[in-house]
């Protein structure tokens, strides 16, 4: 639906929002960082650890690729209404069964969240005015790295090594359908063999943001999946590991409207180059060990790792209306495929080498995307002069 012939429905932007803020407490709060710790209370090393985190994102990645055609038939709402009940059926099971058949449980619950995440986000973004797009993305990011503060919170509170994330990450998710009745359907989605013009990929803006949507994929997914056994390996408490998830999530949720704001103004290049430049220096800060250095880098390390797919869906969201799903799912799809192979590499590289080896590849990684970032401005100045 364009934006630009009809009045804004603010409401509709509201209520959609709402959904992911509470869907992600359990999909992802739950499933995808309190999961990890449970594992590790069980006694999983990284090596099946990363197999259960990758298995995750090997399920996402299946609803974002089948969800399109689904919420071209059936509507958004009950596609979205759809994935939450499919990561309700994987937390449900989890309890009983053992490994290995914990993948399926990870498979179920991140195929939940592949189906939420495109068909509401898809939905959402065709609604937002152009001009307010860095915004609005700031603002939904925002709201949704609370479920980074909320399940680490929960889980202390409740317990992490028994049944309550499990409990939790069904009501969590159930809880997020009760909003989706306020959102009016449109009257059709743009689905990803519509409107959306050719050549999308020689544009800078979208290069960049596919670019940094592989570096932010690969990153988050080592990243959750694998820090309580980095933690593990500093011999920290499953106590002491929950209270840094909660950091990591603070730092997620602060930076995301700073971070759409700073890409309406100065630019994708400069926001990718900015938050590249700061994973550095956390990378830097995790390394020596002592407690503070430890948790100021962590803090700069989950918000500059949700802010690569904050701005990775803003290249999607400030494209015409008519291509935003198009890049919204090459985006999300390059996202989640680079979340599959990034808590393999860094999961055997911890059992071999040294559960440093997280922290390395993160800086390997980031460092390669400024260096991209600076090309790509670059190329953006010359193409402006010509």
């Amino acid at each position: 639906m364009n934006t630009a012939t009809r009045a804004t429905d603010w409401r509709a932007i509201i209520a959609l929002t709402s959904v992911s803020s509470l869907a992600q407490i359990g999909q992802f709060g739950f499933g995808f960082m309190v999961l990890p710790l449970w594992l590790a209370d069980h006694g999983i090393d990284p090596a099946r650890a990363g197999v259960f985190a990758s298995m995750q994102w090997v399920g996402m990645l299946a609803g974002l690729m089948g969800t399109p055609w689904l919420a071209a038939r059936i509507g958004p709402r009950r596609a979205v209404l759809a994935g939450l009940l499919v990561s309700a059926a994987g937390f449900g099971l989890m309890p009983w069964v053992t490994w290995p058949r914990w993948l399926l449980s990870a498979a179920l619950i991140g195929a939940g969240l592949g189906m939420r995440w495109i068909a509401n986000e898809s939905w959402l973004y065709g609604l937002v005015p152009p001009a307010w797009s860095g915004r609005v993305v700031g603002a939904h990011e925002t709201l949704i790295s609370l479920a980074e503060i909320i399940a680490p919170g929960l889980a202390l509170a409740l317990g992490s090594s028994g049944n309550a994330p499990f409990v939790a990450g069904i009501v969590m998710s159930l809880s997020a359908a009760l909003p989706l009745w306020l959102a009016r359907q449109p009257d059709h989605l743009d689905v990803d063999h519509s409107t959306a013009a050719p050549g999308q990929l020689r544009l800078p803006v979208v290069q960049l943001g596919l670019a940094t949507a592989l570096v932010g994929g690969l990153c988050a997914g080592a990243l959750y999946g694998l820090f309580p056994q980095f933690a593990a390996a500093r011999h920290l408490t499953a106590t002491q590991t929950a209270s840094l998830l909660a950091v990591l999530g603070v730092g997620a949720m602060l930076w995301q409207i700073p971070v759409g704001w700073l890409a309406d103004r100065a630019g994708l290049a400069g926001a990718v180059l900015a938050a590249a430049l700061t994973a550095l220096l956390a990378c830097a800060l995790l390394l020596p060990g002592n407690a503070l250095a430890l948790g100021v880098g962590v803090f700069l390390l989950g918000g500059v790792s949700a802010a690569f797919l904050t701005l990775a869906v803003y290249a999607a969201a400030t494209r015409p209306a008519g291509q935003i799903a198009r890049v919204m799912r090459w985006i999300t799809v390059t996202y989640t495929g680079a979340s599959i192979v990034g808590p393999l590499g860094a999961g055997v590289a911890m059992k071999t080498i040294s559960a440093d080896a997280l922290v390395w590849q993160e800086a390997a990684l980031t460092l390669l995307l400024a260096i991209l970032a600076l090309w790509c401005a670059s190329r953006v100045r010359t193409q402006a002069l010509a």
